[in-house]
């Protein structure tokens, strides 16, 4: 963020009110649990700001789609942008909705999961399932499980969980509130990782460095 600071001083832009359109695009779930709480503070504060969201999981080039910023896990970076985090520490849970344990015991090992009716998740029509992370101690594996629903967002696979048509494997910030309220049970804490930080890649190609997009950054 210094970057973005050190940036932004040089711009004419300061000196102006901050209006235009900020194109940002994310994962529906990090939109929804992460971007879109603070839209309303925002856009009040600037009135003459506008957000124009653009829905993917990671496949969209974001210079060449003309996109100011992408939020993406990591810090993996072009040479024309800059990384600015939202989440420091974040982790994957698997979670199911206390009447799916009604029925089925919970399970006690990420092995378990293999007789479960795990909810699984596709992010685009090349890609394979995605594989269930786990560690605890020295051992560190990936689990392809099985089920009968499979979603192509994580909004999907919560309201599959939700719905008790399986175990999920969701972000704790999608989960954290339905575990709060009771709607979600999380099982097997104790092998979900941390994951790398979720970062606002921002673009700084030299027309592009907007003041706009470095004051949602600190809102973000």
């Amino acid at each position: 963020m210094e970057q973005v600071d050190d940036a932004i001083s040089r711009l004419s832009e300061l000196r102006e009110k901050p209006t235009g359109v900020i194109r940002l695009t994310a994962a529906d779930d990090v939109i929804q649990y992460l971007i879109r709480p603070v839209l309303p503070d925002f856009l009040s504060r600037y009135p003459d700001i506008q957000i124009e969201i653009g829905i993917d999981y990671g496949f969209t080039d974001i210079v060449d789609q003309r996109f100011d910023a992408g939020i993406r896990p990591g810090d993996v970076l072009n040479n024309d942008m800059i990384a600015a985090k939202i989440i420091q520490n974040w982790r994957q849970l698997v979670v199911a909705a206390p009447d799916y344990f009604k029925r089925y015991a919970k399970p006690r090992k990420p092995q378990d999961l293999l007789n479960h009716n795990c909810i699984n998740v596709r992010y685009s029509d090349t890609s394979g399932l995605y594989a269930w992370e786990f560690e605890k101690d020295a051992q560190k594996f990936s689990l392809k499980v099985k089920g009968q629903y499979i979603a192509n967002s994580t909004i999907h696979q919560l309201d599959a969980a939700l719905d008790g048509l399986g175990i999920a494997y969701i972000p704790e910030y999608v989960a954290d509130g339905y575990i709060k309220s009771g709607k979600l049970i999380a099982v097997l804490t104790e092998w979900c990782p941390y994951f790398e930080r979720l970062t606002i890649f921002i673009i700084l190609t030299a027309d592009r460095i907007l003041l706009r997009l470095w004051l949602f950054c600190k809102f973000a």
